[in-house]
């Protein structure tokens, strides 16, 4: 039983790592874009 709580409880924390890292990749590109499409305005 404790094993069965200890794979949950790391699949939950992995999934969350995971989803912190997408989000962080996404507002970095987001980021990028936005100062690539700034910078063609500007020019």
């Amino acid at each position: 039983m404790l094993l069965y709580q200890i794979i949950t409880s790391y699949t939950i924390f992995t999934a969350l790592i995971g989803l912190l890292i997408q989000g962080f990749m996404l507002k970095l590109e987001l980021s990028s874009i936005s100062t690539e499409t700034h910078g063609l305005l500007i020019s």
